[in-house]
């Protein structure tokens, strides 16, 4: 029998750090009749896009992500439109892919679950030439993963160090057009997200109703508000009831066109990682059912 051929992509530095036994849970859980495995280490940013391509020329059959949301972009970046599965152990912090997916943060069940194979296709958001999996935002949350990845403390404590340095700092001046097929409107936002998943991250999240398979990505839009509305929000975040905060907009799209009033770079997110636009108009949609992602069924 073939042995299946299956690539551990690994971030040493995702949320707290690579956990030390990992190697061995992996040689002691796939048997070497049966299976052919290798680990790779991520050594810096876009790391693992390139040991991706070397394993997919390699033949590898499943590549498994190790980290947070970020290494799992890179990875899964490279696998859409292919037939390879794309496994997770989530190591990182906010890990909102998995989270929606139910792949477990315990080492042991997310490695059985890759042993099950069982799979789901999911869709995938594209912004210009890029791919993202759980969210992208170019407003508020934007400014936050900024400001977050310059504090260098326990993850969660540092994301609430960032929001707190956002709300009571973040000016947004752009304005932003919005085009959605023959319809074009304004805003000035506070919040400007697009989701594809139910999780931000930290088991957080602003559109509950968001699936991984309906073939269509969700824009949630929430002009600027006051000091006490932004707390207001946080606190119907923290409680999953964001519904009920009557400013928030929703607009399901497949494809849309964001321009902005001016030509400076702007900051964006993408599946909690700091990312840069330069230009005044960038192009979103969705590629459906295009990543098959191992996950309980």
């Amino acid at each position: 029998m073939k042995k299946i051929n299956i690539h551990f992509i690994v971030n040493p530095s995702a949320g707290k750090g690579f956990p030390k036994n990992l190697n061995e849970k992996i040689a002691n859980a796939f048997q070497p009749h049966q299976y052919h495995i290798q680990l790779k280490e991520t050594k810096y940013k876009l790391h693992a896009k390139e040991l991706t391509i070397e394993s997919m020329a390699q033949n590898a059959n499943i590549i498994v992500a190790c980290g947070g949301d970020g290494t799992i972009n890179e990875v899964a970046s490279c696998l859409v439109n292919s037939s390879i599965k794309l496994g997770i152990i989530p190591i990182g912090s906010g890990n909102g892919l998995a989270r929606n997916l139910r792949v477990s943060k315990n080492i042991e069940s997310s490695i059985s679950c890759i042993k099950n194979g069982d799979f789901l296709s999911i869709d995938v958001g594209k912004i210009n030439e890029e791919y993202f999996f759980s969210n992208l935002g170019l407003g508020f949350d934007a400014q936050v993963i900024h400001n977050y990845q310059k504090i260098n403390q326990y993850p969660f404590y540092s994301y609430l160090k960032a929001v707190f340095k956002t709300v009571t700092t973040n000016n947004n001046s752009s304005i932003f057009k919005i085009q959605h097929k023959k319809e074009t409107f304004s805003v000035k936002p506070f919040l400007l997200f697009i989701t594809n998943s139910n999780q931000m991250g930290y088991n957080l999240s602003l559109h509950k109703r968001a699936s991984l398979t309906d073939g269509q990505l969700d824009l949630i839009s929430i002009p600027s508000i006051s000091l006490i509305e932004k707390l207001y929000l946080g606190f119907l975040l923290l409680i999953g009831k964001t519904d009920f905060f009557n400013k928030k907009n929703h607009l399901p799209f497949t494809q849309l066109t964001i321009k902005k009033n001016n030509h400076k770079e702007w900051k964006y997110q993408k599946d909690g990682e700091k990312c840069f636009l330069t230009g005044n108009e960038c192009q979103i949609k969705i590629v459906s059912k295009s990543l098959h992602v191992i996950c309980p069924t």
